[in-house]
């Protein structure tokens, strides 16, 4: 007969479904199989040596089951009828193995002694013989139910420090719905961009955003370094106070250097808290964060839509900006940044398409008595702190600002080369 290291348990009752699993094959394993599941004797068997057999395999069953089980099967002479009797006791769907079943579960305790595997065994094998008598529960329910069956002593898990060496992860970064202040100047939001690959037509690799949380009203200063952002901030600091009447009270930037050192101090000296986010964390600044993104997305956009060279990068900025405090915002329930920042309700009069052509009025003292009175210019952006448009003359390449000026905004100058051989023909 044929050796075998199978592990096996003693049937206790709440066991019964991985008990049976693994005596069936144990029986197939010593060749005791047909005694159980057969009732025919062999022609070649006598009487005697069937009964023999029978009450072999019978012992050796009830080997493996432990006392509270054998007194219900000790005067059982034939193996079939052991097999039977022992799947009443414990398979049959009545309401008193239900009951029992249930009462095992309940009762179901984990002692720090023995092994978690075992106690995870005893817990799945009296899930596997309710779920067989079609009694079944939620995940979630059962998810409870084994963490009810867990001592006192795991309500708090030790860390290990190994193991935060190799599997420490960063915290995820909630999502909270969007809020903001209710003040003025309660809280302004900062970053800076760049450096961009390509100069600006005025010789800037950077930007800075200021963004009011209140009025969402958003102010942009072109840099050339980083360490500009201090003297920015103070034109900024400046301007704002003055407009709104209020005094700026928190700033939120990143732990950039350009916000260290002299930054702080100047916060410092006029009482403003400087809140800044850890480093390598840009999620905890998202709102400067995502409005770069959003200015750079535009800024190409309208490149792209005009035919300007990249170096046109800067004026496409100044224009975003401008629009975007005339554009209506969600979190503002579809509210104005400047209605709400200047308190009065906006004008759109003087919005026209970027890059489109125009004819802009040259001054008398700079032409000749036969000279023509306009030259063909891209409108290129708003006069910010002098009144008037801002134009980029194609012939004399450079950029020109008037007030005295006829668009055509059905017709853009698709190609600049074509209106300086234009003119040099003329010529």
């Amino acid at each position: 007969m044929m050796e075998t290291n199978t592990k096996m348990i003693d049937l206790n009752g709440a066991n019964y479904h991985l008990w049976k699993g693994k005596i069936k094959d144990l029986l197939f394993v010593k060749k005791m199989y047909l005694f159980v599941f057969t009732t025919q004797k062999s022609d070649s068997m006598s009487e005697e040596d069937w009964d023999f057999e029978h009450q072999q395999v019978c012992d050796f069953i009830q080997q493996f089951v432990e006392d509270n089980v054998y007194n219900h099967i000790a005067n059982e002479p034939h193996a079939r009828t052991l097999w039977e009797k022992i799947e009443s006791l414990y398979a049959s769907k009545s309401g008193n193995n239900k009951l029992y079943l249930l009462n095992c579960r309940m009762n179901l305790r984990y002692w720090e002694s023995s092994s978690i595997s075992d106690h995870l065994n005893e817990f799945q094998g009296l899930l596997d013989q309710l779920s067989g008598m079609g009694i079944k529960f939620d995940d979630e329910v059962l998810g409870l139910w084994l963490l009810n069956t867990l001592p006192e002593s795991w309500e708090k898990l030790e860390k290990c420090s190994h193991c935060m060496a190799g599997k420490q992860t960063r915290v995820s970064f909630k999502k909270h719905p969007p809020s903001r202040k209710l003040e003025l100047l309660n809280l302004v939001h900062s970053d800076v961009c760049g450096p961009l690959k390509v100069k600006s037509f005025s010789g800037v690799l950077y930007f800075v955003t200021f963004i009011d949380d209140c009025s969402r009203k958003l102010w942009v200063y072109a840099l050339q370094r980083k360490d500009q952002v201090l003297e920015r901030f103070k034109q900024f600091h400046a301007l704002v106070e003055r407009q709104s009447g209020k005094k700026l009270k928190h700033i939120h930037t990143d732990n950039g250097g350009e916000y260290c050192g002299p930054f702080d101090v100047y916060c410092k000296q006029h009482g403003i808290a400087h809140e800044k986010t850890p480093l390598k964390t840009p999620q905890l600044n998202g709102l400067a964060e995502r409005m770069n993104k959003t200015l750079l997305e535009r800024v190409r956009c309208m490149l792209s839509d005009a035919k300007l060279p990249k170096h046109f990068w800067g004026e496409a900025l100044y224009t975003t900006v401008h629009v975007i405090n005339l554009t209506p915002t969600v979190i503002l329930n579809s509210e104005v940044p400047d209605k709400i920042w200047f308190g009065k309700n906006a004008s759109y009069d003087h919005l026209r398409v970027f890059s489109c052509k125009a004819f802009v009025h040259i001054p008398r003292d700079e032409r000749s008595k036969l000279d023509a009175k306009t030259r063909q210019c891209i409108f290129i952006g708003y006069g910010e702190d002098e009144f008037g448009y801002m134009f980029y003359d194609p012939v004399e390449k450079k950029i020109v600002r008037s007030r005295d000026v006829q668009f055509m905004e059905v017709q853009t100058i698709e190609d600049i080369d074509k209106v300086e051989k234009d003119y040099t023909q003329e010529r």
